[in-house]
């Protein structure tokens, strides 16, 4: 294998190479969890840059793929390198990556980071002659589409009467990609403007920055043929969980529930869907939580779902590797401002923005009662 498809074969890095002294050598287990981790990156920030991020993003999108080398290739080449037709001509071959290079990445997210696995069969006779022309029957045929959700938590302060999972929901996942590079360039145009913030949060919003902010919404605003905001309240005083956690976990899939339904009664989006899930990585949290929140969200969905919205993706991510995250911050900040707050509380500029954004979404806070309109949904538990 040559040095550039072993240099390929590595997920992009989100952050800054070690130095070449560097004092503690990475375990195989660590060096796997961070590649992995930077692979997610990668995936929820539509930074794709290297095949195995193109890889991983094709076999995220495309359930087909992950059984069919042919049809994963034939995705690969169409996505990324403008491939149209039934067959390859000469003059392409040697212009298209290989199809050797595009399967061991493939083997590599499958067997080393156990993502987007094959079917029991497909494991066992992958390499079996036979399968040839099931696989080119699966490269025509269409996928399950996915909706993509960024989503954020706030309310959990001993003090806080309500709990707030909310989310940026992207209904056509293909979109994801373009949507982070339309930010990246947004925010590269005015990289130069005074208190132009590095990072979109709602508790770090200074006065000076406020109209950064509202500049920041009404830029997503501007694509809401794409996008949809979603929130679930709960009043915690009412609350029969024996921890915090087991609220998370019921809010968290309550949050799909009637945003799908959402999304379904609005003509937005048809069923059967996958979901790929993207949480703001909370600090201190640890794996057997993410892992029980998973095994919830997944039970659930069998449970009253069926086979018509399963979960594709789900991981934590650090919200600086993702404008879309900051904007799920935003919305979920919004509302616990709103309904958490103290009543003799002095307003700020915090709460002007708050106002804006609820003015732009057309929602009305002033009562604790369910709220959809096309582009947003607050719904009460």
């Amino acid at each position: 294998m040559s040095k550039d498809i072993l240099r390929d074969l590595q997920p992009e890095s989100s952050e800054e190479a070690p130095e070449k002294n560097e004092k503690k050598k990475l375990s195989k287990e660590e060096r796997r969890q961070k590649e992995m981790s930077n692979l997610n990156n990668a995936l929820a920030s539509g930074n794709l840059t290297t095949l195995i991020s193109k890889v991983a993003s094709i076999l995220n999108r495309f359930e087909e793929t992950r059984n069919s080398d042919m049809a994963l290739k034939i995705k690969y080449w169409e996505i990324f390198e403008g491939f149209t037709g039934n067959f390859v001509d000469v003059s392409q071959m040697f212009k298209l990556t290989r199809d050797t290079s595009i399967s061991r990445a493939r083997a590599k997210i499958q067997n080393e980071y156990k993502l987007y696995q094959a079917n029991d069969r497909i494991k066992a006779y992958r390499n079996d002659k036979e399968e040839l022309e099931k696989e080119i029957q699966l490269s025509t045929k269409p996928g399950t589409p996915s909706i993509t959700l960024y989503t954020d938590e706030s309310g959990k302060s001993n003090a806080d009467k309500y709990m707030i999972i909310g989310g940026l929901w992207i209904l056509e996942s293909d979109r994801v990609a373009s949507l982070h590079r339309h930010f990246a360039e947004w925010r590269s145009e005015r990289k130069n403007e005074r208190n132009m913030p590095k990072e979109f949060h709602f508790t770090e919003m200074r006065g000076g920055q406020l109209q950064h902010y509202k500049d920041f919404f009404s830029e997503m605003i501007s694509m809401s043929d794409m996008l949809s905001l979603k929130a679930v309240v709960f009043d915690r005083t009412s609350s029969k969980f024996k921890s915090i956690d087991e609220m998370i976990y019921a809010l968290y899939y309550q949050h799909v529930h009637h945003g799908v339904q959402h999304e379904v009664n609005s003509g937005r989006i048809t069923l059967p869907r996958t979901v790929n899930f993207w949480k703001d990585q909370e600090i201190g949290a640890d794996n057997l939580f993410m892992n029980e929140l998973e095994q919830h969200l997944v039970t659930h969905f069998e449970g009253y779902f069926k086979k018509n919205l399963t979960l594709n993706t789900f991981s934590a991510i650090d919200s600086k590797w993702s404008t879309l995250i900051q904007l799920a911050d935003l919305y979920t900040g919004c509302i616990n401002r709103a309904i958490n707050s103290p009543k003799d509380v002095v307003k700020n500029h915090k709460d002007e923005f708050a106002e804006f954004v609820f003015d732009i979404l057309n929602l009305d806070l002033s009562d604790l009662k369910n709220q959809e309109q096309d582009m947003a949904m607050i719904h009460y538990i």
